[in-house]
């Protein structure tokens, strides 16, 4: 492959990349915890940050069920 098949599969790349970042960052910038994003079978997604994977503790109902890993 030549130098300039290679540069231009290298800027075809860095734009594919930029245009995504551009699309996709905002939508993360742009909301805050809490957010409601979306609802399936009448049940409100909300948005959690950036660092969805934190573990901030452990979560049990006032009747005592743990919310989290199995």
């Amino acid at each position: 492959m030549s130098f300039k098949n290679r540069m231009l599969k290298t800027a075809a790349a860095l734009s594919i990349i930029t245009i995504i970042t551009a699309i996709a960052f905002p939508m993360f910038i742009l909301k805050n915890i809490g957010d409601v994003l979306d609802d399936y079978n009448g049940i409100k997604v909300y948005y959690n940050g950036i660092d969805f994977v934190q573990n901030y503790g452990s979560h049990y109902s006032s009747d005592g069920f743990y919310y989290g890993k199995k």
